[in-house]
């Protein structure tokens, strides 16, 4: 596979990897925000403080809840509201629900504290303990009123105004209200998931596919270690799971502790191969390349012209003459064996060059005298 191949295959994983993150994200962010945002009937803060009236007369007790219900831990009392309302309240961190069971508080809620919560609910609110002898919440630090949230879930189906509290005195908890408040969104913190172990090492040899996030591995079964040995028995054989390509295996999906709020990520399948590319057409118009032709090896050396005779026997010049007119014959027709033509016309006009010079050469010298 050519380097350009190569670049086009892992920018195509590369974009189907970052699809399904951002899938998977997107997924994980609207499961959130369903989870985490509902609508509510009515949302605000007061000033609250408690009641115990269970028609005993004690601790300024006013005689049995006005709802007909008795006196009973989640049961609150409001100054309009109408009754059988249901709701909660939220106080540094703590949520205790509640429903309106009773009128109140009276007088107080001119002054601004708009809410009476039974003494048990205030009593966990605010770490204390509940004293049934004197209907009072002890262990505290002698608190008696305090700052709290609340939300309003569903209106009661009698009387009362369903809005903000306002003070008793306004006589609001007497009217039929036909238009409540507009129902609003409420975004609250998903309860904390707790935190799974990790999953132990694999064992050698194999991998052990890890759990999911938010769901703990099944326990295995394991052999006592046996008396004195101060070791534990080897754990059973895991099983490999599937490979994801050539070589490698598929992520885990555990390892990393989840995030409150947010549901597990799906687990991605394991990436196909890059396909093989076909190979590349010629270019239009382009000739192909003509084959080479192969060089011809060169030409063997020529024979000997006179071969000498078996040892001890004189040459015979009429079989050397013989021989040497027939390389010459060969040699003339461009046979096997024979001179080659350039050669032997070379060597012609060396010998005739030869044979001239050296005739000037002897034609210039003087004639030797005899004296």
């Amino acid at each position: 596979m050519t380097s350009a191949a190569r670049a086009v295959s892992r920018a195509r994983l590369l974009t189907a990897v970052l699809g399904l993150a951002l899938t998977a994200g997107a997924t994980a962010a609207g499961a959130a925000h369903a989870e985490t945002e509902r609508k509510v009937m009515l949302k605000g803060s007061t000033t609250a403080s408690y009641f115990w009236d269970d028609g005993s007369g004690r601790a300024g007790d006013t005689g049995l809840p006005a709802s007909g219900k008795p006196m009973q831990k989640g049961m609150a009392a409001s100054p309009s509201w109408p009754l059988l309302t249901e709701g909660y309240v939220l106080y540094k961190g703590r949520k205790a629900p509640f429903f309106v069971g009773d009128r109140g508080p009276g007088e107080p809620s001119g002054r601004g504290i708009m809410l009476d919560l039974d003494a048990k609910t205030f009593a966990d609110l605010t770490g204390g303990t509940f004293d049934p002898r004197t209907l009072t919440v002890r262990g505290n630090g002698g608190l008696g009123h305090i700052k709290v949230r609340y939300v309003i879930t569903k209106w009661g189906p009698g009387a009362g105004r369903k809005n903000h509290p306002v003070p008793f005195s306004t006589r609001a908890w007497s009217v039929r209200d036909d238009d409540p408040a507009e129902p609003v969104l409420l975004a609250e913190p998903a309860a904390a998931r707790p935190e799974q172990p990790e999953s132990p090492p694999a064992a050698t040899g194999g991998s052990t596919p890890a759990a999911a996030p938010g769901r703990p591995a099944a326990p295995t079964a394991s052999a006592p270690a046996p008396a004195g040995t101060g070791t534990a028995p080897p754990a059973a054989p895991a099983t490999a799971e599937p490979s994801a390509g050539a070589g490698t295996q598929a992520p885990a999906a555990a390892g990393l502790p989840p995030v409150p709020g947010l549901p597990p990520l799906p687990s991605l399948p394991p990436l196909p191969p890059p396909p093989s590319l076909p190979p590349i057409p010629p270019l239009p118009g382009v000739p192909s390349p003509r084959p080479t032709a192969a060089v011809p090896s060169a030409q063997p050396a020529p024979a000997r012209i006179v071969a000498p005779g078996p040892a001890g026997e004189e040459p015979d010049p009429a079989v050397d003459l013989a021989a040497a007119e027939a390389v010459a014959a060969r040699s003339a027709s461009g046979g096997p064996g024979g001179i080659p033509a350039g050669l032997l016309l070379s060597a012609v006009v060396a010998v005739g060059g030869a044979a001239y010079l050296g005739g000037r050469f002897l034609s210039g010298r003087p004639a030797a005298s005899d004296g």
